[in-house]
């Protein structure tokens, strides 16, 4: 019906449906669609923010998963979903094996004595795969870091999708150091860390902070940055 939303108009919430019955003379019929697609709305983002909080509490309590914060690209979504498929590292004599699993290891093919590497291979897991893509993304044009420096001399060399499917490699391989117990040069400063912890204490909830004691949220970012960054 050419009804633009609002600027701060939220479906998510009941003052966006007065907002939009208010736009048009809407017809019985009209109101009722547009009621049952604004429910629908409405429920499938209050499943989404709760299984956001269920996913945010396992990482919380996850030294593994914690532990890949300190790579950078990787936040609560990618650290659940990478211990998801992963599991025992160990199935993963190197850091290769776990690159070609995921599917960000190049394609090479053979034309007679020559061989010539694709940008990346059509196999692996698109699940995860399309997660440290977008991390990777946010590096390149975010990041302040080693990392983003090398993924912006490959882009002026190369180009924006090679740079991006480099980096996400290099993040897939430092995960796999770090879950064998071994250093990288790929970790977060703390100001970065903590804001990462922050917006995972906020997900959390208060309520269940105290139950585990936290009585505040510098309590919690203090614990995890003491116990399960730094003790990594």
């Amino acid at each position: 019906q050419g009804v633009n939303r609002g600027k701060n108009i939220r479906l998510t919430e009941e003052t966006g449906r007065n907002w939009i019955m208010n736009k048009r003379e809407w017809t019985d019929s009209q109101k009722e669609i547009i009621n049952v697609l604004i429910d629908d709305f409405q429920y499938a983002y209050s499943q989404q923010t709760r299984i956001k909080k269920i996913i945010a509490k396992e990482v919380a309590q996850n030294k593994s998963m914690l532990s890949l914060y300190r790579i950078f690209g990787i936040s609560k979504i990618t650290a659940f979903a990478l211990m998801a498929i992963i599991g025992d590292i160990s199935r993963f004599q190197n850091p290769k094996k776990l690159v070609a699993y995921i599917g960000l290891n190049p394609n090479v093919k053979e034309t007679g004595k020559k061989k010539l590497s694709s940008k990346m291979s059509k196999w692996g897991r698109k699940d995860i795969k399309s997660l440290l893509v977008e991390g990777a993304q946010s590096v390149l044009r975010y990041g302040n870091n080693s990392l983003a420096s090398w993924g912006r001399k490959l882009h002026f060399r190369k180009d924006h999708n090679v740079a991006v499917i480099g980096i996400a490699r290099k993040m897939i391989v430092a995960s796999w150091y770090i879950l064998r117990g071994f250093g990288t040069n790929m970790e977060e400063m703390d100001k970065t860390l903590k804001g990462k912890f922050t917006k995972l204490a906020v997900e959390i909830g208060k309520e269940t902070r105290i139950v585990w004691g936290y009585l505040t949220i510098g309590d919690f970012i203090e614990d995890k940055m003491k116990n399960y960054v730094h003790s990594a």
